[in-house]
């Protein structure tokens, strides 16, 4: 019986290292969160097409699952609320001036249910990545293919305020090859990690057209309003793996020490 129990101690103790290891292993896979409230001394404002109350996103590195979502009050031109947004998002850098990239999303409600497209960025402090260079870096329109959107959101919230923002699956324009993608240099499409760049651009009085295809056409606005950054510290949530260091000391009758030993020897 002695022998059984030792037998079944170190069977334990095996699959106790073995998922200690693949949780090691995934420790990269983690999800990270950005929230602002506060203009920072890096960080670039305008609110003549609304001003900023609130951001918040959030990418899982593992599955790509993206979220976006800005909050706006009345900006310095008056009542008037954005009605679409323009932004690019970088693992550090501000993402103004990296060419063949990044990926630009088109956000519009100016149409009432809100469409998301989104091209590969041409670096210019300007809207105009939808039409330069030609032909454009056109990666998806949520008018043409929806598999990547999981929802979009434009609301009027209860004190007045507007919300914009989308929740999108990012695998595909992560994975998005680029003909403008300079030598030496890789597309990373929309993620971000321990930091975060972003331009993000909003609009009010926004008109648009498209193409049968999903490409934008046209992209005009009465005011333009945008927020700038780099090198934002992000939070991290990573899978704890404490937990089952604790239930394999106390199953397995493993040492602490040569638990955690064995698990940073992986």
């Amino acid at each position: 019986m002695k022998t059984f129990k030792h037998l079944k101690r170190a069977i334990f103790g095996a699959l106790c290292v073995a998922g200690l290891a693949a949780l090691t292993n995934v420790s990269n896979a983690d999800t990270y969160d950005f929230n602002w409230t506060t203009p920072g001394a890096n960080i670039a404002t305008n609110d003549a097409a609304g001003s900023y109350h609130t951001i918040s996103t959030e990418y899982d590195s593992s599955t790509q699952h993206l979220t976006w979502s800005g909050n706006f009050t009345a900006g310095s031109t008056g009542n008037a609320l954005p009605n679409g947004f323009t932004l690019a998002i970088s693992s550090g850098p501000n993402p103004k001036g990296v060419a063949g990239q990044l990926a630009l999303f088109y956000f519009d409600a100016s149409k009432g249910a809100p469409i998301l497209t989104a091209y590969g960025y041409n670096g210019q402090n300007a809207v105009n990545t939808f039409s330069t260079p030609n032909p454009p870096d056109f990666i998806a329109s949520s008018t043409a293919n929806a598999n990547w959107v999981n929802s979009l959101t434009y609301k009027t919230e209860a004190n007045g305020s507007k919300t914009l923002g989308f929740d999108i699956n990012a695998s595909m324009i992560n994975s998005h090859i680029s003909p403008y993608t300079p030598p030496g240099s890789s597309f990373e499409g929309a993620k971000y990690g321990s930091n975060i760049g972003i331009w993000f651009h909003e609009y009010t009085g926004l008109q648009t057209s498209y193409l049968d295809n999903g490409y934008v056409a046209t992209w005009n606005s009465s005011n333009q309003g945008w927020y700038d950054t780099s090198n934002e510290k992000t939070t991290s949530v990573t899978p704890e793996s404490s937990s089952l260091v604790l239930l394999c000391v106390g199953l397995a009758g493993l040492s602490p020490v040569l638990a955690l030993r064995r698990r940073k020897s992986q």
